[in-house]
């Protein structure tokens, strides 16, 4: 009898040894994740139902995201597994480190304030807040343009790079080139701003029709003389370039000099 006891007082205290050891490396895991706080944070893609968080760190993080349509949150936020990853880690069963993020918030509802905090393990880095637009009239034609972004070779594709859209009518002599510009303002009309990441072939694509105006009161009309602009972040580094409607399908590459 007192060897059965034995038994089960020793196979316990195993089971028990075990969990203390796997909680303890849970924890030391979290509370030595890498922290780097986010710059150049862009809130894109608005509409009436999603929006795009993107930024960048200075290291390589593991970000989880958590979004709320109040203004508070729970309690103990960094362990609730209602968070929102990177998009390339959707399909993924563990998270990876970036120095570019880019999170797509979905199921959210128009004209509705959202508030958002970064977390890299345990602590909080980084909070914000962003509105979608009001669902419009009238939903515009799709209109997609594509790219690609290359390095200096002009042949190796730059995987996993942000690109940001933007649509410009340029105001000239007080005269405007599209029906929402504002006559005599001398300045030029600026789109919403699109964004997406670059995929391991360096290509790049946006929708066009999703573009609004910068109030997100109405879609933007690209005007005869209007421009498109591009902005490539690579890894903190910046890279932009134009090209006209007409253009656009596909662009022409996009050539990033990293310094690094």
């Amino acid at each position: 009898m007192n060897f059965v006891k034995e038994f089960i007082r020793d196979y316990y205290l195993a089971i028990i040894s075990v969990l203390v050891l796997l909680l303890g490396v849970y924890l030391l895991s979290i509370f030595t994740e890498p922290v780097s706080t986010p710059q150049d944070v862009s809130i894109t893609n608005i509409s009436d139902r999603q929006a795009t968080i993107s930024y960048t760190t200075k290291n390589g993080t593991r970000d989880k995201i958590f979004v709320s349509d109040t203004k508070t949150f729970p309690r103990l936020l960094a362990f609730s597994d209602d968070y929102l990853v990177d998009d390339r880690d959707l399909n993924k069963k563990n998270m990876s480190y970036y120095v570019l993020h880019n999170i797509t918030v979905g199921n959210l509802a128009p004209g509705k304030l959202y508030r958002y905090k970064v977390y890299q393990g345990v602590r909080e880095v980084y909070n914000g807040a962003f509105s979608t637009a009001n669902t419009l009239d009238s939903i515009a034609f799709p209109s997609p343009v594509y790219g690609r972004v290359v390095a200096n070779d002009g042949i190796t594709p730059i995987e996993g790079a942000i690109v940001y859209f933007q649509a410009i009518n340029r105001v000239v002599g007080g005269k405007d080139s599209s029906r929402s510009a504002v006559v005599g303002s001398g300045e030029d009309e600026r789109s919403s701003v699109l964004s997406t990441i670059t995929n391991n072939e360096g290509r790049w694509s946006v929708d066009m029709g999703n573009l609004k105006t910068q109030d997100l009161r109405d879609s933007f009309i690209v005007g005869k003389g209007a421009v498109e602009k591009v902005v490539v972040n690579v890894g903190g580094e910046k890279f932009s370039a134009e090209t006209v409607p007409g253009q656009d399908k596909p662009w022409p590459d996009i050539i990033v000099q990293s310094s690094k």
